[in-house]
């Protein structure tokens, strides 16, 4: 399921930037209402490095 959020930075729509399970399999119940961002969209920085954005078929 994609979803359209609001980034707060540039007050804008960005369509399909996020997407959950609202009812996963049951080997994998846990992730159900979690939210995952596609790394393709979203600036991500660990302990200080900004990782590259991939380029995938999501971009």
């Amino acid at each position: 399921m994609a979803a359209e959020t609001l980034d707060s930075t540039y007050s804008q729509l960005v369509p399909d930037l996020a997407w959950t399970y609202e009812t996963p399999l049951p080997a994998v119940a846990p992730i159900a209402n979690l939210i995952a961002f596609y790394n393709e969209k979203v600036d991500i920085t660990v302990d200080g490095v900004e990782l590259a954005r991939p380029s995938t078929h999501f971009s």
